[in-house]
């Protein structure tokens, strides 16, 4: 998501529709970091 940052820190996000193969991309890239961090921890 994109994130509004000013000096104190995050300020807010800017909520943004995915198109459905941007969704699925989105979900099968945090697939792959869950399974490397699994192996990681």
């Amino acid at each position: 998501m994109p994130t509004v940052v000013g000096r104190k820190g995050v300020l807010g996000t800017v909520e943004t529709e995915l198109w459905p193969k941007e969704k699925i991309g989105l979900q099968n890239s945090a697939g792959v970091l869950r399974e490397t961090l699994a192996k990681v921890l």
